[in-house]
């Protein structure tokens, strides 16, 4: 946990980027990027990890560390699941949202990229199923951090299997274009295996239907 908001916190310098390129232009290497994008995407989607995520993981390993009631610990750990499920969906809506700037060194028309059926069903993953997923995971999680006892492991694992397969499509979505130089849009980028370190959520997939089928609560 300490080396996991350690490594949030390594993206500090991102976030100032963030705030600084739309108002100083040529900064670093964003070139002609548009100003809006980096906004979106290294100034609100990444401040949101930077703060929050380093934030529920450090308070959870101090009660772990100082040995605190069990009850203290399940709450900072629901906290901390809901905090995560919150920064996957507002994260990667800025992303999106990014993508519907237009952008003539992209792939990026504007608004009109939702006429492509892949872009829609990739938008309707990512900002409405998304948003379900972290709903269902608050309202697993907040009332058990809350009471301070065990969440529904069930309802745990049908989070963690909505989780899975959300990355799991996104990233078919991704193959069927081709890739990012098929397609070549901001959300793509921010996708591809090769920038996004979140894929490893797919592997939730089988570990949340064990849990969900095998838990009688």
């Amino acid at each position: 946990m300490l080396l996991e908001g350690a490594n949030y916190l390594t993206m500090i310098p991102a976030v100032l980027s963030g705030f600084t390129f739309p108002f100083m232009g040529d900064l670093w290497y964003y070139g002609e990027t548009p100003g809006i994008v980096v906004f979106l995407l290294n100034g609100l989607a990444t401040l949101a990890m930077v703060v929050l995520i380093p934030l529920s993981v450090f308070k959870l390993r101090s009660k772990i560390v100082h040995d605190s009631p069990g009850g203290e610990i399940i709450k900072w750990a629901c906290l901390a699941g809901a905090v995560y499920l919150f920064v996957f969906w507002f994260a990667y809506s800025m992303s999106w949202l990014a993508s519907l700037v237009p952008w003539s060194a992209r792939a990026q028309p504007g608004i009109e990229i939702l006429l492509n059926t892949l872009d829609l069903a990739s938008f309707l993953l990512t900002v409405f199923f998304l948003l379900v997923v972290m709903l269902y995971g608050w309202a697993t999680l907040l009332p058990a951090a809350k009471k301070r006892s065990l969440p529904s492991l069930k309802r745990v694992g049908v989070t963690m299997t909505g989780l899975g397969a959300y990355f799991t499509a996104i990233l078919i979505i991704f193959f069927l274009f081709g890739g990012y130089h098929a397609h070549p849009t901001v959300w793509m980028e921010i996708l591809g295996p090769g920038h996004n370190p979140d894929l490893w959520c797919v592997t939730l997939i089988p570990l949340g239907l064990y849990i969900s089928l095998s838990s009688k609560n």
